[in-house]
């Protein structure tokens, strides 16, 4: 399976459940996604990231690796 069409499949699944048990639209994804994968010797330092990305994002420290979310058309403009 392509890991596009998992995250898809996912993203899709979880919007309709959620949206669902609310009976009103509560979850709405941004389009497209980005994947960066680590080896099991990183989890721990994702984690730490991930559990502070919002101070990240406020200090103006989040890792432009991880967090760049130029659309396709955009990336290809800036290539």
């Amino acid at each position: 399976m392509m890991i596009s069409d998992l995250v898809g499949e996912l993203k899709g699944a979880c919007s309709f459940e959620l949206n669902k048990a609310h009976g009103r639209k509560v979850l709405e994804w941004q389009r497209g996604f980005g994947v960066v994968s680590f080896g099991k010797q990183n989890l721990d330092w994702v984690l730490a990231y991930i559990a502070k990305q919002k101070q990240h994002h406020a200090a103006g420290t989040a890792l432009e690796r991880l967090e760049c979310a130029d659309s396709e058309e955009e990336l290809e403009t800036n290539a």
